[in-house]
């Protein structure tokens, strides 16, 4: 067999699936854990750099902006959008369908085809196993200095660090936590409810209790606990699901193919 052909062959078989009913915004819950959101054809560049950067400001996460196979812009919160001449494609697990976007999408033929091939391409790549968090609490290795200073509890029971929220009453600051996995101390930051900026785009309403990828300081059992990036995606927050999506549903059924 010709060596070349052979090695054309193994990078068919390796290349990772990706979706290409373009334009969609593609959300980055976690490193290869993402959220596709289809945009419709209708929509003139400018209205599609607004959406994105709507998504990108409404839900703190990332989001790539694809507009064909290799091009797309991708957004960052507090950054400047960078184009790109690849989009990702190293696979991954797709969701769709939790996170709205903030403006409704007109329900074209085109559209309604390109939500059926999104739904057979989620269900054709599902991914087995789970997902957990980040076992680090996005914290670091405490300096000796720090170690020093922050061991222990101040008069009030708080791990020295942790100040209560003249606002919402809850903790935050930094403090030592104790990582049975890493079996060292790491400085982990503890957010409180007013930090809490992960926002859904459609209605501004809070996606989670807590904010994603942050931690919480629980008094009861003197623990610091982790809300990963993926808690977005909970049933916390419902946006008026029902009402949205039956307008939506009335509306694909004016224009579904027969």
């Amino acid at each position: 067999m010709n060596k070349n052909n052979s090695k054309n062959e193994n990078d068919c078989r390796e290349q990772k699936p990706f979706f290409k009913g373009y334009p969609y915004l593609m959300i980055v819950i976690k490193n290869w854990f993402f959220h596709i959101n289809l945009l419709s054809k209708q929509n003139n560049p400018e209205d599609l750099f607004r959406l994105a950067q709507a998504q990108t400001d409404a839900n703190k996460l990332g989001v790539f902006l694809v507009l064909n196979e290799n091009k797309g812009v991708y957004f960052l919160p507090e950054s400047k959008p960078r184009f790109l001449e690849q989009i990702p494609k190293g696979g991954g697990h797709f969701v769709t369908g939790r996170l709205l976007l903030s403006a409704k999408q007109p329900a074209d033929v085109d559209l309604l085809l390109r939500e059926k091939e999104l739904k057979d391409f989620i269900q054709r790549n599902r991914t087995s196993g789970y997902i957990v968090g980040d076992l680090s609490k996005g914290g670091r290795k405490a300096t000796h200095e720090e170690l020093i200073c922050l061991q222990g509890f101040q008069e009030n029971g708080l791990p020295k660090g942790l100040v209560i929220c003249m606002v919402c009453g809850d903790y935050k600051g930094e403090c030592l936590d104790l990582n049975k996995i890493m079996d060292d101390f790491l400085i982990v930051r503890v957010s409180c409810y007013c930090e809490n900026d992960n926002l859904c785009a459609y209605c501004g309403g809070q996606l989670n209790k807590r904010k994603a990828n942050a931690n919480r300081y629980n008094p009861e059992d003197g623990k610091i606990w982790h809300a990963p990036s993926f808690s977005v995606l909970s049933d916390y927050h419902q946006c008026s699901y029902s009402t949205v999506k039956d307008s939506l549903e009335k509306n694909r059924q004016s224009v579904r193919p027969s």
